[in-house]
């Protein structure tokens, strides 16, 4: 009893670390907000289900279908909700990884305090697993609907549910376990060999997704495997492999759990004067995750070249340029420290703005030129600014420095922020009014987060 006491106290503070940022933003203060945010997600999410439920009850009238057809395409639907499973299982595991970590103050917290070993790894590991779990949750409900395809039976619907939570799991713990392995013993926790572990997992996750997926669909949908033979396999696997997880959890050292993750590269340069180019360029250039996406995307683009043929490299391109204006999403927590202090620098929130119109505008300029050279004209180019100014925006609501989850929540509400994006682009030149809209909003956000050092109140 007094271990689970004990894990329990850790798993409270780590909450508390983690979420303090998020659930003391003023807008969650009130609770009029939150109940009109949870009635409009309610209300959006109820008639996303309604409009799935009758268009697959289309879709699933195979009249023209003979029943052995209608079962392979069954089983291949049913594979593919556990092959996008394990998929984002290892997606989510790099989110959290990535954005998910522990204050300075929490690191010091556990690593002082009399907690045994064990307790400490367990509660980390639920810590991470339950924000996992969350965000898996916020996907899965998405495709639910889709279920119908494989079953009627709410009963089976149900069970398959469950199974998908069970693997994902398994799958996310032993992801888990297996990059604190190689991070520590092979690479010794060397800056370069991390970023090429998370480049090597990025791109096996990416090849098996869009290629080796659908193999493995096809040979176990023709197989002479059933239904209810694929979840039961499912689920036992799980088993095995959360058995194998928390054995192996026990290998692991503590201190590998709890390191203090720097955001931003050191440049070897004078100290430069806060001005209206210097602060955008390096808060966005000095960011890692410009760095890493810049890798993926060269990576990309050469295996493309070497295996596909110049269609696929440009639809590539096409898809991926955009995706340059998410790392500006670090901008405001890469500015929170001094921001108080840029009016002394004579750096008045609209030359920041300037400053940071003109950083997208460069870093836009590949999706311009791919996008004229695939007869996409501006959209691109348009897009790519827009991704970037939502990022941005985002950044300055949810800084990270001021609770650890409120850079998985950003990332979460950018992807949202893309989709709605990408879903404008069925009316013709929406993006360029989105674009003023955005730059007028964050103009409000920097007269507001840019105040005067001392206030009298």
């Amino acid at each position: 009893m007094l271990v689970l006491k004990d894990i329990s106290q850790l798993l409270k503070f780590l909450y508390q670390d983690a979420f303090y940022g998020l659930f003391n933003h003023p807008f969650f203060k009130r609770k009029i907000n939150v109940i009109i945010l949870i009635s409009i997600l309610g209300a959006l999410y109820l008639s996303y289900f309604y409009v799935n439920m009758r268009q697959l009850a289309i879709l699933s009238n195979f009249s023209n279908a003979t029943p052995a057809e209608i079962a392979v395409a069954s089983k291949i639907t049913l594979i593919s909700f556990y092959d996008v499973t394990i998929v984002l299982s290892v997606v989510i595991f790099m989110v959290i990884n990535s954005t998910g970590g522990l204050s300075k103050n929490s690191i010091y917290f556990v690593a002082t305090l009399p907690f045994k070993r064990k307790e400490v790894l367990i509660s980390y590991k639920i810590f991470k697993l339950s924000i996992g779990a969350t965000l898996f949750s916020i996907l899965i409900i998405i495709v639910t609907p889709a279920l119908k395809l494989v079953t009627s039976s709410y009963m089976i619907a149900l069970t398959i549910l469950l199974s998908l939570y069970l693997v994902f799991g398994a799958i996310f713990l032993i992801i888990n376990n297996l990059y604190s392995f190689i991070k520590v013993n092979i690479f010794h926790n060397n800056r370069l060999g991390i970023l090429i572990l998370n480049l090597c997992i990025l791109l096996i996750t990416i090849f098996y997704f869009l290629v080796g997926r659908y193999k493995v669909e096809y040979f176990i949908g023709n197989s002479i495997a059933t239904k209810p033979l694929i979840v039961i396999t499912s689920v036992l696997s799980s088993i095995i492999l959360w058995v194998v997880g928390f054995i192996s959890m026990n290998r692991l050292d503590i201190h590998t759990l709890f390191t203090i993750k720097k955001d931003f590269l050191g440049f070897p340069v004078k100290p430069l004067k806060a001005s209206t180019l210097t602060m955008p360029i390096f808060a966005t250039f000095r960011n890692k995750k410009f760095l890493y996406f810049s890798l993926i995307f060269v990576l990309l683009v050469a295996l493309t070249v070497i295996f596909q043929n110049k269609q696929n490299e440009l639809q590539l391109l096409i898809y991926m340029s955009p995706l340059f204006g998410v790392p500006l999403m670090s901008y405001a927590d890469a500015t929170l420290d001094f921001r108080k202090m840029i009016t002394s620098f004579n750096v008045k929130s609209i030359n920041e703005l300037q400053g940071i119109v003109l950083i997208t505008f460069i870093i836009s300029i590949p999706s311009l030129i791919i996008g004229l050279a695939s007869n996409q004209k501006l959209i691109l180019f348009f897009l790519t600014i827009n991704i970037a100014l939502s990022g941005i925006i985002i950044g300055f609501l949810f800084p990270k420095s001021q609770g650890n989850i409120n850079d998985t929540v950003s990332s979460v509400l950018l992807i949202i922020v893309i989709i709605l994006l990408l879903l404008s682009l069925n009316i013709q030149w929406a993006l360029f009014p989105i674009c003023c809209f955005l730059i007028i909003c964050l103009y409000i956000i920097l007269k507001k987060e840019t105040g005067p050092l001392y206030e009298l109140r």
